[in-house]
């Protein structure tokens, strides 16, 4: 029927009344379908471009702005890098604005500090506070550093995105660095997405090793061959030549820059003849770090024939960068690298993390889809015609890019928490539209209305109950946009996500939906020879349940008792299982990639852990899950001298063991080997960033800090056994960063002795750091990079503390007024030299030694020093278990003067348990003020919201009997829960006031309701259940056994309260209804109504 027929009939008539109206919101929209399509195709066209233009990341690209300081300071031992080194450095940190936490690591020769900011400061502000701060502390710095402090600005415990290898049989170590580092780091660095490259290699050095008996034969120390060394070599600008006609730039090739180059040049006199260098040492061209051990291999398969050079690089990502095109931009390097390197040099990829990334995000794409195509289904099964299940089917895939639209605007990602947002969405997209096309299609067989009669009257009944079910889903999450913390920050564009999506669902439903309400459905009654043969069977499954439903309903609403019993079992049951649940951050997924490391005895030298790791090597090759690994150690500068880390890359996950065994078996393995211990654990498919806390030797840690040095080991000492003594039922692995027991010999100058001849102190330490430093003495140019000159004591004679005894010493002129002194030396018989008179001052005359054992390294927190326990928990044991009882472990133990604090992921875990807990409550609050707003009542939104206990107890009751913990994932489903239930709740309430309204009691108006409303109800809920249930199987091949949580608590959730609401909610609602009568209208400021209106 058209309203310019000739000949209207009397609903034609009326139809042409109603359209000409404007009583709802929805009748522009309907009056209108030219501008409501095209509004819809631009929707979907800036949707889709909105979607393709988004960058794709595993998480939203929130981390801590994390800035790492390195010193390097050869030959110093740890407690002289903390006191003279990170201290001052950190006093000067601690006063920039925004600074969180301040970590450091000061062990042999290097101190790498690691500085946290607060989620607010600006990466590149906080760069320049840094720099900045280094500037102030120069004065208080060694004045020989071989360099000013450096830093990076990114975080050295995140993981890499891209790990690749460089190898090659024809050159050696030292020539492969320079191909990566020039041609191969140098250009990565230049992608936008990557804020670092790690090196796991040595650059090139030159390396002095001293012949010390003949330098001190001839009368020289060490601190005289460094002194004549450092003035034979340089590269220094120095003017030119101004012609008449010509000008003439003068170059001085004065740089000593190889090896060869040395052997010939003079260092000093001795009895008026020359003294080559060659004559007392042997420049040698090696790699500045000439103890690092690293191993990889590419396939598992264990190399045959002559050594291989390689190379491990480590790729990063900044914290705002796209994971994927930037792992695709290094993959268009790495092909350019094979065309542009020399034949013998192979690029070759060893971890590749975008690939779980992408895997991840198609797992929950198809997901999204199989949801989709469920909850159509579903829609189907209950209206029974194509036609009217095209109306929701087009409104979900519209509300979703108008969500594309706003999430591009607001510049967030695709990503893992983003697209399970809209899955989880899917269910309850369609809801309205249900809603509204159940009501209109109800009116058309009830009240024999035409479809845009219907349409109109169902957009003035309906209209409320949406925009109340909508506003007050949305008000469930608003609360998770104000998280606090890392974790907040998040799972804020998950939030953001969910309440765009509802909102947008809300106005497709008051603007598409009914437009094609009005303009799609076909006139109808409730004969049922009008109806499908899926209508049919629909209507009598209905009618059988309402049969059944009806008189046991009426038989509840006289149940009081029973029905408080109900309640209250429900509200202990949430108090049990919020208890008896343990608690998780997230599940840990399987990633296919362990990283760990592994730890020797603190005597250990580098070169034994070398052979230990060839050890490992071995068990790595035996074991046929892995396909790829890297292997470190050697390198005080990476890691504690008495240990070693390494990343591992497994096969696809149809061809090996699930990860956590491979893990374990490899640990098992490796500990075995006598002298190591081995903590190789995978590496979570999901990872909120840990700020400046590191993860290698356990994913969770707790601190204990005191302004007493003494009094922190001791306390330690005593707190990690306590500990320790729970490893196998609830840890699975307890390290600590303590290690006290490294052999270390004290030099003890006789001062007086040393006095009398001359000697002062700066000359004694002076010797001994030339001597054994591995002293970086002269910086070698080139026009691709830099690399150090290194003078050392040849290997035969700095290997035991005997060796001291050959050392000399020369006295100092500013003491002796510039006159020589002359000693006695030698031994006189056989074996020893015979005695000569000398101007050298030997060891043994003017110092001892004593031996004693210091610690591996010196830690910092805050400038306090630290000792930080790491552990991992056995299989089954949740964090929250374990935060607690460390808590009172801790409480009960720790002297005054220590205090403990969990810090990285336990403490992150802590506080957002404590914060979804609170925000629960908050947005219980938040929705009933909206629903007391819209209602204009303090009672019935306390009706609507008394279904969240019973929601609630079944999601947590359905992890429970799943034996599942309750992580994050898990309280999301909460809050997805009790927005599905409560629109519920909404559902009945609205039409049980609006028949009390028209004159029914209030039993009857509310079973009147819960039979009209039946269907709508029974709809929405199996819509939500099917969009959830791909969630709940677990379907996916990346990483869904994780996200199963989420899934059965929404489903097993949804099941329980949708029977038992169904019959307790009417009661709840006759209880206050009563209430409201008996109490609050007597009371005039609490009374219904208009002031001055009955």
């Amino acid at each position: 029927m058209s309203s310019d027929s000739k000949n209207p009939t009397p609903q034609a008539s009326a139809d042409a009344q109603l359209l000409s109206g404007k009583s709802s919101i929805s009748d522009i929209f309907i009056n209108r379908p030219v501008m409501t399509v095209l509004l819809s195709i631009a929707a979907m066209f800036f949707g889709i471009f909105g979607y393709m233009k988004m960058p794709v990341n595993d998480l939203p690209g929130v981390d801590y702005p994390v800035i790492q300081v390195t010193v390097s300071y050869p030959g110093a031992d740890p407690s002289i890098m903390a006191a003279n080194v990170a201290s001052p450095l950190e006093q000067q940190f601690m006063q920039i604005p925004g600074i969180e936490m301040i970590t450091s690591r000061n062990s042999f020769g290097a101190s790498s500090i690691v500085l946290q900011f607060s989620l607010s400061k600006n990466i590149s502000a906080a760069a320049t506070d840094v720099q900045s701060a280094i500037q102030r502390a120069m004065g208080n710095l060694p004045a020989d550093l071989p360099s000013p402090p450096s830093f990076t600005q990114d975080n050295p415990n995140d993981m890499p995105i891209y790990i690749l290898s460089v190898t090659s049989d024809a050159m050696p170590d030292r020539n492969l660095y320079d191909y990566a580092f020039s041609e191969i780091a140098q250009r990565i660095r230049m992608i936008s997405g990557v804020s670092n490259v790690d090196i796991y290699a040595a650059p090139r050095a030159v390396r002095i090793k001293v012949d010390m008996p003949k330098l001190y034969n001839l009368g020289y120390t060490a601190t005289d061959l460094k002194n004549a060394l450092a003035v034979s070599t340089n590269m220094t600008g120095v003017g030119n030549l101004d012609g008449p006609t010509s000008q003439f730039v003068l170059l001085p090739d004065t740089q000593l820059s190889a090896a060869e180059d040395y052997d010939n040049i003079v260092v000093g006199f001795k009895d008026g003849s020359p003294i080559f260098f060659r004559d007392i040492a042997k420049a040698v061209d090696t790699i500045q770090y000439d103890t690092l051990n690293i191993s990889f291999s590419l396939g598992n398969k264990k190399p045959e024939g002559r050594p291989i050079a390689s190379i491990a690089m480590g790729i990063r990502k900044r914290s705002d960068g796209n994971a994927i095109t930037t792992v695709a931009d290094i993959k268009k390097l790495v092909e350019e690298f094979k065309t542009i390197l020399p034949s013998s040099v192979k690029v070759s990829e060893m971890y590749d993390r975008s690939t779980l990334i992408i895997d991840n995000i198609d797992d929950v794409k198809e997901t999204l889809i199989i949801a989709f195509l469920l909850v159509v289904f579903v829609i189907f099964l209950f209206l029974g015609r194509i036609r009217d299940t095209m109306i929701p089917t087009v409104a979900l895939p519209f509300s979703i890019l108008l969500t594309f639209i706003f999430m591009y605007a607001f510049g967030f990602s695709v990503n893992n928490l983003s697209l399970m947002g809209l899955t989880m969405a899917i269910g309850f997209l369609v809801d309205d539209a249900i809603v509204f096309l159940e009501n209109t299609v109800r009116r058309m067989e009830d009240f024999g209305e035409s479809p845009a009669t219907a349409t109109f009257r169902s957009a003035r009944e309906i209209s409320f109950t949406i925009l109340s079910m909508t506003l007050s889903l949305a008000a469930v999450f608003i609360p998770l946009v104000f998280m606090s913390g890392i974790t907040g920050r998040v799972f804020m564009e998950f939030s953001v996500t969910i309440i765009t999506a509802v909102l947008m669902s809300g106005l497709v439903s008051l603007s598409l939906t009914p437009m094609m309400c009005a303009r799609i459905l076909k006139a109808r009654t409730s004969d049922a020879a009008d109806m499908t043969v899926v209508e049919r069977m629909s209507h009598k499954l209905e009618a059988a349940f309402l049969r059944f439903y009806s008189p046991t309903l009426r038989w509840m609403l006289r149940q009081n008792f029973l029905t408080f019993l109900v309640v209250a079992a429900c509200g202990w049951g949430v108090w049990f299982f919020f208890g008896a649940l343990p608690q998780i951050m997230f599940p840990v997924g399987d990633s296919g990639f362990l990283q760990g490391v592994f730890i020797s005895d603190t005597k250990t030298s580098s070169r034994e852990i070398g052979v230990l790791q060839k050890r490992i090597e071995d068990v790595f090759y035996r074991t046929p899950d892995i396909k790829n690994f890297v292997l470190v150690s050697g390198v005080s500068s990476f890691i504690n001298q008495n240990m070693g880390f390494g990343f591992i890359t497994l096969k696809p996950r149809d061809e090996r063991r699930p990860i956590a065994e491979v893990s374990e078996d490899l640990n098992a393995q490796i500990s075995m080997i006598p002298g190591l211990i081995a903590n190789f654990q995978p590496e979570p498919t999901l990872k909120i960033s840990t700020g400046a806390t590191s993860t290698q030797q356990g994913k969770y840690s707790f601190a204990l800090t005191s302004m007493d040095q003494n009094l922190l080991y001791s306390a330690a000492g005593a707190f990690i056994p306590k500990l320790s003594a729970r490893r196998g039922d609830m840890f699975s692995s307890i390290q600590s960063d303590m290690y006290l027991d490294n052999p270390q010999v004290v030099l003890k100058p006789f001062r007086d002795k040393a006095s009398m001849l001359g000697l002062s102190q700066n000359n004694y330490s002076n010797v001994f750091k030339d001597s054994y430093a591995k002293l970086f003495y002269y910086l070698i140019k080139t026009p691709f990079q830099q690399y150090w000159s290194i003078m050392e004591a040849s290997q035969e004679y700095r290997s035991f503390e005997s060796n001291l005894s050959a050392l000399n010493f020369q006295s100092d002129a500013l003491l002796t007024g510039g006159y020589p002194v002359t000693t006695l030396t030698g031994g006189g018989s056989e074996p020893n030299p015979p005695y000569s008179l000398s101007n050298l001052i030997p060891f043994d005359s003017i110092s001892g030694t004593e031996t004693i054992l210091a610690p591996v390294t010196v830690n910092h927190i805050d400038n306090f020093p630290s000792v930080t326990v790491y552990f991992d928990l056995q299989p089954g044991v949740a964090i929250g278990d374990a935060v607690n009882w460390i808590t009172k472990v801790a409480a009960d133990s720790l002297p005054q003067g220590v205090t403990g604090q969990f810090i990285g992921e336990a403490v992150t875990f802590k506080e957002t348990m404590m914060s979804l807990v609170y925000l629960i409550g908050v947005a219980v609050f938040v929705m009933y003020v909206i629903l007391g707003i819209l209602y204009e009542s303090y009672i019935h939104p306390i009706t609507v919201l008394s279904s969240l206990p019973i929601a609630v107890v079944g999601g947590l009751g359905s992890l429970w009997l799943f034996d599942m913990e309750l992580s994050i994932y898990a309280m999301i489903g909460l809050f997805m829960l009790m927005g599905i239930v409560k629109k519920n709740g909404i559902m009945m309430i609205d039409f049980a006031i609006m028949r009390e309204q028209s004159g029914m009691s209030p039993a009857d108006a509310v079973h009147e309701a819960c039979m009209e409303r039946f269907r709508p109800i029974i709809m929405t809920t199996f819509a939500a259940l099917m969009g959830m249930l791909p969630i709940a199987l677990g379907w996916g091949k990346a990483d869904a056994e994780s996200r199963i949580p989420l899934g059965v608590v929404v489903v097993g959730g949804l099941i329980f309260s949708q029977v038992v609401t169904l019959y307790i909610t009417p009661v709840i609602y006759i209880w206050l209804d009563a209430f409201q009568r008996r109490v609050l209208d007597k009371i005039p400021f609490f009374a219904r109504g208009e002031i001055g209106k009955a």
